[in-house]
């Protein structure tokens, strides 16, 4: 593209983005008459939209579970005690409920994989061998096997095992039939 302003000034010195910038803003001119303009826009755009997206990450949520009052389902900032539903304004308790969904998913057959997975949302220190190994000591019976020949376990049977035992920052809950 030919620079009105010289071969001095043709290449920008340095790599910072204000620099880039000033250098581009100079151009603008340069870019509505060149052919390859409509594109060098569209270029930079793209590339602006992908840097704000990269420094404007949205804050880490998590499920929360369904509101009580409407069933929403419910996200919280991570390490968020409670939130609020977006239909109903209603408080949402985290704890509570990821309790509530774990308990609903009672008959569900599961891997001792995802048995482990579902109860770390609640604070359990949870492994796949540890779920394993309440099936060997008896607290867990397989349900059935998986497609890998993988025993499956019904989650209900396996909350019923963890949420009986005391857990950082989680009561002590019984599950309720």
């Amino acid at each position: 593209m030919p620079d009105p302003q010289g071969a001095r000034d043709a290449r920008p010195r340095g790599n910072e983005p204000s620099t880039l910038a000033s250098w581009l803003s100079r151009r603008t001119g340069v870019l509505r008459r060149h052919a390859l303009g409509p594109e060098c826009v569209d270029e930079v755009c793209a590339a602006v939209d992908q840097a704000e997206r990269a420094v404007d990450l949205p804050s880490d949520r998590v499920i929360a579970g369904p509101c009580p009052q409407c069933a929403t389902p419910c996200y919280a900032r991570a390490g968020a005690a409670s939130t609020r539903c977006p239909d109903c304004e209603a408080t949402v308790s985290v704890g509570e409920g990821r309790r509530r969904m774990l308990l609903a998913a009672g008959e569900h057959l599961v891997t001792a994989a995802d048995a482990a997975r579902a109860l770390q949302v609640l604070g359990h220190r949870v492994t796949p061998a540890s779920v394993r190994g309440h099936a060997r000591r008896g607290r867990l019976r397989p349900r059935g096997t998986g497609s890998a020949g993988r025993p499956l376990y019904c989650l209900g049977d396996v909350v019923d095992v963890y949420l009986t035992r005391p857990c950082t920052g989680d009561r002590t809950v019984s599950r309720r039939p």
